[in-house]
C-alpha cells in the first residue's frame, strides 16, 4: 500500500518541470464515525443528542492540473496523507475504568475535479490572475471527485482497574472507497501563483471490517462508515508561466 502510493507520489513529482502545472495543499480533516459515536455514548450513558467521537489530523497532498480545452472543467488528480488522532477525552469510561485510544494512517488517491460555474466558457486558457471578471465569478469552483483510501487501524484499551499487563492492542487495515464534494475559490497572486482556500466533505463508504472498541460491554457490530470535513488551502505553481518572469 504504501510503495503503491509512494510511486505515485514519484510519478507526480517527476512531472514537475518547466511545463508542468502543479499544486500542494495542507488542511485539517476532522473524522466522524456514527457507529463508534453510538457505543461511546452508550458507554457513558451520555444523551443520543451528543456527538462525543472526535479525531482530527492534518493532511498533506500533492496534484497535478490539467483541463479541459473548451470549458472550465479542470481535473486535479492527488495524492494524500494523513494521520488521525482520538482525543482522549473523548474515549475515558470511568463507570468501566476503561481508557481506549485509536490512531490512524490515511493514504488516498483522488480525482479531483473542479467545475466554475461563474466561467463555464472561460475568457482564455490562462491562469486565473490574468482572466477577466471578478475574483469570485473568475475563481469559485465546485469539487466534486471519487477516490480510494487506504487505511490502517491501531486500537489500545486499558483498563485501569487492573495492575500489571492490562493492555490490549489491535491493528487493521481497511481499503475503501470515497466520494468528496466540496468548494473554493481561486486567488490568482500572478501568473505563476494561485492561492485556493477550500472546504470539502468525504464519504468514506464504512470501516471494512474494523470495529472499534473491542469490549465486552459492546455488543453490536461497530463496523462504521465513515465522514471526513476539510477545511485548507492549496498552493498552485504554473511552471510554464514562468518563463513571463525572466525564469529558464
Amino acid at each position: 500500500m504504501k510503495k503503491f502510493f509512494l510511486f505515485l507520489t514519484l510519478l507526480l513529482a517527476l512531472q514537475i518541470n518547466t511545463e508542468a502545472q502543479v499544486g500542494i495543499s495542507i488542511g485539517q480533516v476532522y473524522y466522524d464515525a456514527t457507529k463508534w459515536d453510538e457505543a461511546i455514548r452508550d458507554l457513558d450513558n451520555l444523551a443520543e443528542s451528543t456527538t462525543y467521537f472526535k479525531s482530527d489530523g492534518i493532511q498533506f497532498a500533492i496534484d497535478y492540473w490539467f483541463r479541459l480545452k473548451n470549458f472550465r472543467v479542470e481535473f486535479f488528480p492527488e495524492v494524500s496523507y494523513y494521520n488521525l488522532s482520538a482525543r482522549p477525552e473523548s474515549l475515558v469510561f470511568p463507570d468501566y475504568g476503561y481508557v481506549a485510544d485509536l490512531k490512524s494512517n490515511v493514504f488516498q488517491f483522488n480525482g479531483n475535479v473542479h467545475i466554475y460555474p461563474f466561467d463555464l466558457e472561460g475568457d482564455c486558457d490562462c491562469p486565473t490572475f490574468s482572466k477577466d471578471g471578478s475574483f469570485l465569478q473568475k475563481g469559485f469552483f465546485i469539487r466534486a471527485a471519487p477516490g480510494i483510501a487506504f487505511a490502517s487501524y491501531k486500537e489500545e484499551i486499558t483498563n485501569t482497574t487492573i495492575a500489571g499487563e492490562n493492555s490490549t492492542e489491535r491493528k487493521e487495515q481497511a481499503t475503501k472507497p470515497t466520494l468528496r464534494i466540496g468548494a473554493g475559490i481561486d486567488f490568482g497572486v500572478n501568473d505563476f501563483i494561485t492561492i485556493t482556500p477550500l472546504f470539502q466533505y468525504t464519504y468514506g463508504f464504512d470501516t471494512g471490517g474494523f470495529e472499534f472498541l473491542s469490549l465486552p460491554e459492546v455488543t453490536t457490530s461497530l463496523e462504521s462508515e465513515i465522514t471526513q470535513t476539510y477545511f485548507g488551502v492549496r498552493l498552485g505553481l504554473r511552471f510554464d508561466e514562468i518563463n513571463k518572469y525572466g525564469y529558464r
